[in-house]
């Protein structure tokens, strides 16, 4: 219900209820003004027959009396007439039911012809009347007031309607406007027009204007922004690639020692098959060939698949298991793991399957390994222990018993281009490491540890 209506509907009803109150105070008044009236006319005909009933008592003449009190019984609203001496009714112009409005009058005095002296005779004469006819006069009066009463409203209402046209109607737009600007519409307020709220209206607009001109320049910031954080991710992805082709120059470094070894081995039994003619040896060297050749090929393979994944943004599910062993496995063949650092843990026995872009969990894993491993000095132990917290969660601890990481750098290690490495470091793995796990929806963190240093990596199930 609009906001002009229930001012329409309230007064209107408060009009009628004031005119109900005041037609009710009316009719009251009018019934006793009326009722007033006539018992002043009786008063009145009391007076004026107050001698002749005197008289009448005195001669005992009841006869005479009663032609005397018929003389004053033709208006209308008189009923009845009675004249009492002492309590005893002395005479009443009609015996059968009349109304029991009266008035009365006691009259004291000296009735000379009593027996005896002189006598005091006291004398009651009441004149009844009814208030039949005030009734319908009132009905007549209360009718006509309805009439008027009426009418008054009628004028009342339009006179109201006129007015909160007048006056309700800007606040309406103005709270239209208002709505519409919380939906997103900016409109103005009309100031053409003359109105109390003329001044509101001004202020508001100017608000629109001012609010249009932030947020416009608010959009241009925004778009800035974006087109910052576009900068950012493709900068950040240039230091990612530039990052894992680092890693595998490292590994391709090893790797190539890796292989010129069995190659090596390879070309001094293809000499000496030729130079031997036992055919039991040439079946053992060729064996000794064909796993020197499987090991280069499977050497070969994972570093191709490496390389395959090094810009791959895609998805898929992991085995857990298998993607440490991959790591493991390459950095034992460039020589980043040695042959005095064992690795432990229970990520052998986990079947947990991990959906994330391979490529970029292959590199969170290898740099936490190369970090430990750099950390090593001699024997140590690396352990990695995988734990399913919950059904959605996912926990890879990283730890070993190398040098540590001191407390005054802590804050520090995931820092862009802080590194302790010297000139060899580039400061870019663990930052990268932590961008990597954070796009994944997960968190890393670094756990206290009595020796060595510990990563616990959190990931959901299905990143």
């Amino acid at each position: 219900m609009k906001l002009k209506t229930k001012i329409q509907l309230f007064v209107t009803l408060l009009i009628i209820i004031i005119s109900a109150s005041e037609l009710i105070i009316f009719i009251n008044k009018e019934k006793d003004r009326a009722t007033k009236i006539r018992q002043n006319i009786c008063h009145a005909l009391i007076n004026k027959m107050e001698d002749d009933i005197k008289y009448a008592v005195t001669i005992k003449n009841k006869k005479f009396l009663k032609t005397v009190l018929k003389n004053y019984t033709n208006i209308n609203f008189i009923e009845n007439i009675a004249v009492y001496i002492g309590k005893k009714k002395y005479i009443s112009l009609k015996k059968e039911k009349f109304s029991k409005n009266y008035v009365e009058k006691k009259l004291n005095f000296t009735n000379i012809f009593s027996a005896g002296a002189t006598s005091l005779t006291t004398l009651k004469i009441r004149v009844y009347y009814n208030t039949n006819d005030i009734k319908q006069i009132t009905k007549n009066s209360i009718n006509y007031l309805i009439i008027l009463i009426i009418i008054f409203i009628i004028l009342s209402f339009i006179i109201i309607t006129v007015f909160l046209n007048k006056f309700l109607s800007p606040v309406e737009n103005f709270l239209n406007t208002i709505r519409a600007t919380i939906n997103g519409k900016y409109t103005l307020m009309d100031t053409t027009q003359k109105t109390e709220f003329l001044p509101i209206f001004e202020a508001y607009n100017k608000l629109i204007l001012n609010l249009k001109d932030k947020i416009t320049k608010l959009e241009e910031a925004n778009q800035e922004l974006k087109n910052k954080i576009i900068e950012i991710q493709k900068l950040q992805d240039v230091i990612i690639r530039q990052e894992k082709l680092a890693t595998l120059g490292t590994i391709t470094a090893g790797i190539a020692h890796e292989i010129n070894n069995p190659v090596g081995a390879i070309r001094g039994m293809s000499e000496l098959a030729l130079l031997i003619k036992d055919k039991d040896k040439y079946e053992e060297y060729f064996n000794k060939i064909i796993n020197l050749c499987d090991r280069i090929s499977n050497l070969v393979r994972r570093v191709k698949n490496v390389t395959q994944e090094i810009d791959s943004k895609k998805t898929e599910l992991v085995p857990i298991k298998n993607l440490i062993e991959d790591v493991l496995e390459l950095c034992k063949n460039a020589k980043i793991i040695s042959n005095k650092i064992k690795i432990e843990g229970n990520f052998r026995n986990s079947k947990i399957i991990l959906k994330c872009i391979r490529s970029q969990m292959f590199q969170v894993f290898q740099n936490l390994i190369t970090n430990s491993a750099h950390s090593i000095k001699g024997n140590g132990i690396i352990r990695i222990d995988v734990f399913k917290d919950n059904d959605s969660l996912i926990e890879i601890i990283f730890s070993d018993n190398g040098t540590g990481i001191s407390n005054k750098i802590k804050d520090k290690i995931f820092d862009p281009f802080f590194t302790t490495k010297g000139p060899t470091g580039t400061g870019l793995g663990l930052y990268i490491v932590f961008g990597i796990i954070k796009n994944h929806r997960g968190m890393i963190e670094l756990l206290p540890s009595e020796k060595g240093a510990a990563f616990k990596i959190t990931l959901p199930l299905q990143s």
